[in-house]
């Protein structure tokens, strides 16, 4: 095996550890706690830039692995090495631009009368708060899902201060009624 695909392979090693220490020191230390009950006060929801860290580098080893090769340090000399080897560098490459996208431009505004979802793209969906029919948790408890009869936003649980979405809709709408928690 030649030392690119190797470094394509430790990067897909690499990255995953990396992605669960950011996960487990990226939760919000509880300082913003007081601000999820001021229901007339706006407020943004963002990931943790520490997530764009782990974008960058599987770019960056994407790019390292191509340079390797173009080179000449271990060279790939067979048709289905050079398939094998392009795909794990573009895959490893689309994950990057991925995830530094979605960190990047994800967010959520909460506002006295809506909310507001950026996707990775920067498309927002509007929600207004009384137009919610349906609140509940995706099967595998990583998404809030909020619906109206036209549209539906996902709140990640991964964000940092998604407790702050639950806190004002508790207080904007009858939670009685829609929520399936």
């Amino acid at each position: 095996m030649n030392a690119a695909v190797i470094g394509v392979l430790l990067s897909m090693v690499i990255l995953p550890l990396f992605m669960g220490y950011i996960r487990t020191s990226s939760f919000d230390d509880g300082s913003n706690v007081e601000r999820y009950f001021n229901e007339n006060e706006y407020f943004v929801i963002k990931y943790s830039k520490k997530y764009n860290i782990v974008g960058i580098m599987a770019i960056i080893a994407s790019v390292i692995c191509v340079v390797v090769q173009l080179i000449g340090i271990g060279k790939i000399n067979d048709s289905e090495s050079a398939v094998a080897f392009f795909s794990l560098v573009s895959s490893l490459f689309l994950l990057g631009v991925t995830i530094f996208l979605i960190v990047h431009n994800t967010k959520i505004e909460l506002f006295d009368d809506r909310i507001v979802y950026s996707n990775m793209f920067n498309l927002s969906k509007k929600i207004y708060w009384q137009d919610i029919k349906k609140v509940e948790y995706s099967n595998d408890l990583s998404y809030i899902i909020i619906k109206t009869d036209e549209s539906k936003i996902k709140v990640s649980t991964e964000m940092p201060d998604y407790e702050a979405v639950i806190v004002r809709m508790g207080k904007k709408i009858d939670r009685k009624s829609i929520m399936n928690f």
